[in-house]
């Protein structure tokens, strides 16, 4: 997709939208893998450092497509509080 294609409406949808619960599900799961993985007794050091940094990552995609969302919501012009 080139940037020029790229439209914060479809974001915006009003009805429920099975593909986006099941990509936010995936993100989360992830999320949940890695954090675990980084709290691992097994896991030192280094290692340690970098599945935070994994973790933290599925969280920040969550977060960016959250902002998305809300980005696309307001540009068809619904109100979600």
């Amino acid at each position: 997709m080139k940037e020029s294609e790229y439209r914060v409406s479809v974001f915006g949808f009003t009805q429920p939208n099975e593909l986006w619960e099941h990509i936010l599900y995936i993100v989360d799961i992830n999320a949940e893998a890695e954090s675990s993985v980084a709290t691992g007794v097994e896991v030192s050091g280094e290692q340690r450092i970098h599945a935070c940094g994994r973790a933290q990552a599925w969280k920040d995609i969550k977060t960016l497509l959250l902002e998305e969302r809300k980005k696309g919501l307001d540009a068809n012009g619904i109100n979600n509080s």
